[in-house]
């Protein structure tokens, strides 16, 4: 069940001084040091399976403090040597999206307007995929914003051989720098499995069905 009020963060107040300065020390224990700049493109880790890794002491897999998608996109692109796009990342949380609170998500709205950083990719859990990007669409889509947010997830876990990580990081960084060349702002969207959905889109997107096997639908309903 959510934990998420929608109508508490339709009209979030400004961030506080205390509530500021926990942003930057959360941004600042990164290694290497997120970088706040308008031209980088900043991807934030907000938890979920494609934050995870298999954690011994708990013979489990759970979302652990790493930025899965940073880490592995500098990998490809120190690999490859063909993308230009200066990266940035930070973890802002380690968590199940299921648990996930309104604090948690002031707390990633308000970092986003904090940084300058005009593109950021936000990762995060899909079963509250679709609700973290309506809220995220309530104070930076539609132009009411310059920046253009990317959101995605994965299935499953990078530890995984077969696992859809790189897919979804790769497909939205794609779709940001498009979006960014045709001059677009002010706009949050959900790429996943290489759909993008937009605007009045993210209404109605559920990615995990009740009683059925989890597959990337457009339903006819909107999300609970």
């Amino acid at each position: 069940m959510s934990n998420i009020k929608l109508e508490e963060l339709r009209f979030l107040a400004p961030a506080t001084e205390a509530e500021r300065t926990e942003i930057s020390k959360v941004l600042n224990a990164q290694n290497p040091t997120f970088v706040a700049e308008e031209g980088c493109l900043a991807i934030l880790a907000f938890g979920g399976t494609i934050q995870s890794a298999y954690v011994p002491s708990e013979e489990n897999i759970k979302p652990v403090i790493m930025n899965t998608v940073f880490e592995r996109t500098l990998e490809l692109i120190e690999r490859f040597g063909i993308a230009s796009s200066k990266l940035s990342g930070a973890t802002l949380i380690a968590k199940d999206s299921r648990d996930i609170t309104n604090p948690d998500l002031a707390f990633l709205i308000h970092a986003i307007q904090q940084i300058p950083n005009d593109r950021i990719v936000v990762t995060c859990g899909t079963y509250m995929l679709p609700l973290i990007a309506r809220v995220l669409h309530l104070h930076f889509g539609e132009g009411k914003s310059k920046k253009i947010v990317g959101v995605t997830g994965s299935w499953l876990p990078p530890s995984q051989e077969a696992q859809d990580v790189d897919y979804n990081a790769g497909g939205t960084i794609a779709a940001m720098n498009a979006f960014k060349q045709a001059r677009q702002q002010g706009m949050v969207f959900v790429q996943f499995h290489g759909e993008i959905f937009i605007g009045d889109a993210l209404v109605k997107l559920d990615i995990h069905l009740p009683g059925i096997s989890p597959r990337f639908a457009r339903p006819t309903v909107e999300t609970r």
